[in-house]
């Protein structure tokens, strides 16, 4: 017999079970999985577009009350948030996704490169791959964009270890460690983007000196606001790890940078 068909009717009354997980009700949501019952009467609009509203109130709280959503996943409130991994992962591909805007992809780090020693390395790679250079830098593009991302997921173990280390008194679990890491790193790629579309505009190279300062002041001023609400770090300490991690990261971001390309170099 079918298990779901022995279940007694999802309604209101006394025995109740979730259509979804089989548990026993005790109000009009599942307390295991979340699934709304009968009693839930959810309106269309939230039927619909529930995920677009966590969408909004993250991408909110992100911009505007840094440290808000690493506070929300230590007080156990976080359930109109979207995950923090699921949202990095869907800022990097829109990252990627507007690179013909950003110019962050290799043609542009090709004519940026005042050296010529990444165009020498591309016709160097494509001649032993036996292929055109145009196809080798396509190839090369795509493989960029995948390792990259890997070694970006696997950076923020970095941030939530630098974190960690310096919030070590306050006991926080390691899950506000990484949820705060992967909400800088958000933050971090939505202000790129408005800087290096900027950038393209006055003909500023993304890597150079007047590009990186800029986005170093922001980033030091988030993490200050994002200690202050998420670990409630007095001024002072706030400044001084700020300025760490942020230092820190511009050799995060330089290391990922150069090791995705020469992999994707390599190996497209």
């Amino acid at each position: 017999m079918n298990a779901e068909a022995s279940l007694p009717p999802a309604g209101p009354g006394v025995g109740a079970r979730c259509r979804a997980c089989g548990s026993a009700l005790a109000g009009a949501y599942c307390h295991r999985c979340g699934q709304p019952g009968p009693a839930a009467r959810l309106r269309l609009a939230e039927a619909l577009l529930g995920h677009s509203g966590r969408f909004l109130h993250t991408l909110r709280l992100l911009l505007t009350r840094p440290g808000e959503l690493a506070r929300e996943t230590d007080e156990c409130r976080d359930r109109d948030a979207i995950r923090p991994l699921t949202l990095l992962l869907n800022v990097v591909a829109l990252f990627f996704l507007l690179s013909a805007f950003t110019d962050f992809r290799l043609q542009a780090f090709e004519r940026q490169d005042e050296t010529g020693r990444l165009a020498q390395a591309l016709q160097r790679y494509a001649a032993a791959a036996g292929v055109g250079r145009e196809v080798y830098v396509e190839r090369v593009e795509r493989r960029f964009q995948s390792v990259y991302t890997l070694l970006l997921v696997a950076s923020v173990g970095v941030y939530a270890a630098l974190l960690w280390l310096t919030h070590r008194r306050t006991r926080k679990s390691w899950i506000v460690h990484v949820a705060a890491a992967v909400h800088y790193a958000c933050f971090a790629f939505l202000v790129a983007v408005a800087f290096f579309v900027a950038f393209k505009q006055f003909g500023i190279a993304s890597q150079s000196l007047a590009g990186l300062v800029p986005q170093l002041a922001i980033s030091c001023a988030y993490l200050v606001l994002m200690m202050r609400r998420a670990y409630d770090d007095a001024l002072a300490p706030a400044v001084g790890k700020g300025l760490l991690i942020a230092g820190a990261g511009v050799v995060i971001d330089s290391a990922v940078f150069a090791a995705a390309l020469n992999l994707a170099l390599r190996t497209a």
